[in-house]
This record gives structure tokens, C-alpha cells and sequence, in this order.
């Protein structure tokens, strides 16, 4: 049996009552704390029997043994040593083992856990090509059914969709503005003209060459010129990122030269944009073009440079080379197509009307009737009309194929100031704003002197006439 523990803050007055040293208040708080307590009970009953036996031990010496015993055998229960838990421990194998296994697990639970994210990213980029070819498709409605240029989809499609990050798919890595290339097959090809839009391919995930790159699931995802989108393991179709400017000079059979139309982009890195764009314009006059438009952005982070130029389709390599020696080569996109049958359709179309003129003008002179005249003058003039807007056509059609368009984009990083130039333009705005405050000051002062002027001298006057007051007093 085990001795009763009190409590701590209760042990001296329940020593006092048992020795009835207490006074009538305090053993009427340690009777209401023993009617709530039932250890300091048992432990004040254990100690007035010890007394008690003590009493009747030291009165009656033959009690005396048979009270030391009591004591003894109630000491050796306290002091008994318990039994203690024994503690776990792990050897270094136990240890190995331990760790072989959780890196085993984590091994198998981590595919688990990222095969979702990965199906999440992939997800979201066949969002952004969703909302990219349905943008590609409101611009063919409002330009007659035709697709935008391979090169400058990009800047077409985005007033349709006002969102930069629809551009970059969320698995790419690479510091390439855009993650997505369009088929070069479909520059500025009409709809209408397509056998089966949900089998062209329109938009699908590239590089910065433009060829197709594989980043969901060893796999790429791929908009159809019907607005679908769907992932392939391959392009159900081959796509290219480019054009080879070598066919231009041959003639592979045809009747008439062939006549084709290129379009060049390309980002380039520098650490001045706006040196490297007038760089740039100089480089497209070198070549015989000219510029159509020069832009230049300069945000917190990242200064912009837009060239928009025209050069001679065969100094279109040499710009090309030039215009990427300024920096470093980010993107680089060429796309062709080819006229040859434009400029033979426009050529018929004039050989026509010149013909359809001839007769006319020979059957005015054969006729006498003014009526027959009049008919034939005004089917002339309509000829003549229409054989403006053949040569207006056949201008476009050759103008697209003698220049080519070029669109470089120039981008550099912006450098933060350094300390001590934040520090003196803290100073010069501190210096500022310090002396608009005194020239505020000074003018409000200034302004409101015949108010406060005359204050001040009836207060400093009032003043001394109280102090001779009192001089007088004392």
C-alpha cells in the first residue's frame, strides 16, 4: 500500500490541524477542502493514526516494536525500486533497412503524385491552344476566310485574345516568348479552300525552330484547323518550321519562273535594344530595303525593340545573317509561299481584257449604229476598269514576291541602379520636396503678412507694457 500524496500548497495547514495548532477559520477552510478532497483525507487520517500509534507505543513500550515494524514495512514499499520500461533502440542495420524502404517508397509514390501535375500542365496547354485557334478562326471571319501569315499569327491573333500567357505553354522551360509554332502549310491559306479542316493540323507545340517538341508525356499537343485540340504521341502530319530560300532560282518544268513570297521573323538578345534597332534600320537600308515601322518599349524588367521592315527577296539571306550578328539568336521562323499561280492567273486575266479591248474596238469600227457604238464604248470602259484592277492585283502579287518582309524583335535586359545612385536620387527628390515646402512656407508667410504682421506687434507690445506693470509693482 502506497502513502497518500497531498496537496502541496495544503501539507503545512493539514500538519497544523492535525496537531490542532489551526484557528477556528483556517480549520473551517481545511474541513471544506477535505469534504472536496479525498487524498489529503486519507493522508490526514494516515497521519493522526501514526500519531496515535506513536502516543500508545511511547505510553506502552510493548507496542513499540509493532509500531517501528509498521513503519519499516511501509518505507520498504516506497522505496521499492518500479519496473522500468525498457528503451527502444535500433541498430545500424535496423537503421539501413529503415531508410531502403522510405527511399523506396518515395520512389514508387513520387510518379504517383507527379503524373498528375504533368496531366494538369498538359491540360492547360491544350486550354491555351484552344483559346489560340479559336482567335485564329475569328480572324479568318473578319478577313475574308483567310488564315493569318505563319510568322505574324502571333501579333494577328492577339487582339482576339488579349492574354500573353496563352502563348506559353506551362511545361516549357526555354525562354522562347512562344511556345507554339503554326503549320507553315497554312500562311495566309484560305479556309474554305482546306478538304477537311478537323485532319489540318494549325497550331502545335514547337521549339524555337519551329519544329514539333515532345514535353507532355512523350508527347505534344496539336490544334486542328477545326478549333479541336487533341494530344498525339506524333504529328499525324509532317509539319516544317521553315522554307529553303533555294528553290527560289529554279524552274522545276514550269512554263514561267516560279514566283515566291517569304516572310522572316526573329528575336535576337542584345544588351542594348534600342542601339541594336537603329543597328537594324541601318542593316535593312545596306540591303536595299526600307523600314515600315520602329518600336521601342522599355519596362522595369525588360527593354522591347520592334523592326518591321521590307528587303529584296535575294538580300533576304544577307539581312537575315546580319540582323542575328547583333546578339544572340533567340527565335528564328522563315515561311514561303508560293504565287506562281496568282501572278499566271492575273497575267491570263490581262492578256483577256487586252484582247476582249481589241475586239471591241474592231467591231466599233465596223458598225454604224450609234446605239451598237454606244454599247460597245461603255463594255470598253467596263474592260478598261477591270483591267486596272488586274494590274493593281498583278502589282500586289509581284510586290509580295521582289520584297520580302522581315520582322525583328530585339530584347535586353534593363539594369538596376546601383546603390549610390538610388542614394543621390534620394537625396535630389529629398531636396526637392524640401524646398517646395520652404517656397510653400514663404508664400503662404508673404501672402498673410498684413494679418499676422500686426499680431505679432500688439502681442510683443502687450508683452512689454505687462512687464513694466509689474517692474512698478515690485
Amino acid at each position: 500500500m502506497s502513502t497518500p500524496t497531498p496537496c502541496d500548497e495544503w501539507v503545512e495547514r493539514l500538519s497544523a490541524y492535525a496537531d490542532d495548532e489551526a484557528s477556528a477559520l483556517e480549520a473551517t477552510r481545511i474541513d471544506l477542502h477535505l469534504s472536496r478532497c479525498e487524498v489529503c483525507r486519507e493522508w490526514l487520517q494516515l497521519v493522526k493514526d501514526d500519531a496515535r500509534l506513536y502516543r500508545e507505543s511511547y505510553s506502552e513500550p510493548e507496542r513499540g516494536e509493532a509500531y517501528v515494524q509498521n513503519v519499516t514495512e511501509r518505507l520498504a514499499e516506497e522505496t521499492e525500486p518500479r519496473p522500468s520500461r525498457g528503451r527502444f533502440r535500433l541498430s545500424v542495420i535496423e537503421v539501413s533497412v529503415l531508410g531502403v524502404l522510405v527511399v523506396l517508397v518515395g520512389a514508387i509514390t513520387f510518379p504517383v503524385f507527379s503524373r498528375p501535375r504533368s496531366k494538369a500542365r498538359q491540360t492547360s496547354c491544350m486550354s491555351n491552344l484552344k483559346q489560340l485557334a479559336l482567335g485564329m478562326l475569328m480572324f479568318t471571319e473578319d478577313h475574308a476566310g483567310q488564315l493569318p501569315s505563319a510568322l505574324t499569327w502571333q501579333r494577328d491573333v492577339y487582339p482576339y485574345v488579349k492574354n500573353e500567357q496563352l502563348f506559353r505553354c506551362p511545361t516549357d522551360e526555354t525562354n522562347q516568348t512562344c511556345s507554339y509554332a503554326m503549320n507553315v502549310q497554312l500562311s495566309k491559306a484560305n479556309l474554305s479552300s482546306l478538304s477537311d479542316p478537323a485532319e489540318e493540323i494549325l497550331l502545335y507545340d514547337a521549339d524555337a525552330s519551329g519544329a514539333p517538341a515532345k514535353r507532355h508525356n512523350e508527347g505534344l499537343n496539336i490544334a486542328f484547323a477545326d478549333g479541336h485540340v487533341k494530344w498525339h504521341r506524333e504529328p499525324p502530319k509532317p509539319v516544317t518550321g521553315g522554307v529553303s530560300l533555294g528553290a527560289r532560282d529554279r524552274n522545276y518544268g514550269l512554263a514561267e519562273k516560279l514566283h515566291l513570297s517569304y516572310d522572316a521573323a526573329l528575336t535576337v538578345r542584345t544588351e542594348d535594344a534600342l542601339a541594336s534597332l537603329r543597328l537594324g534600320e541601318e542593316i535593312v537600308r545596306e540591303n536595299g530595303g526600307f523600314v515600315l515601322q520602329a518600336d521601342f518599349h522599355r519596362a522595369a524588367r525588360l527593354a522591347t525593340a520592334t523592326l518591321s521592315c521590307k528587303v529584296p527577296a535575294g538580300n533576304l539571306e544577307a539581312t537575315l545573317a546580319a540582323l542575328s550578328a547583333l546578339g544572340a539568336t533567340v527565335s528564328q521562323q522563315l515561311a514561303g509561299q508560293d504565287m506562281t499561280q496568282q501572278v499566271v492567273d492575273v497575267q491570263t486575266a490581262l492578256h483577256r481584257e487586252s484582247e476582249k479591248q481589241t475586239e471591241l474596238s474592231r467591231e466599233a469600227r465596223r458598225t454604224r449604229d450609234r446605239e451598237l457604238r454606244a454599247a460597245v464604248r461603255a463594255a470598253v470602259e467596263q474592260s478598261e476598269e477591270k483591267t486596272l484592277d488586274n494590274r493593281r492585283r498583278q502589282y500586289e502579287v509581284l510586290s509580295q514576291t521582289v520584297l520580302a518582309t522581315v520582322s525583328a524583335t530585339f530584347e535586353s535586359p534593363v539594369p538596376r541602379p546601383s546603390g549610390s545612385v538610388l542614394a543621390a536620387s534620394a537625396l535630389r527628390s529629398g531636396w526637392h520636396w524640401s524646398g517646395r515646402t520652404l517656397g510653400v512656407a514663404g508664400a503662404w508667410a508673404l501672402g498673410f503678412a498684413p494679418v499676422w504682421v500686426p499680431v505679432v506687434l500688439v502681442v510683443w507690445l502687450g508683452s512689454l507694457w505687462i512687464r513694466r506693470r509689474r517692474g512698478r509693482t515690485v
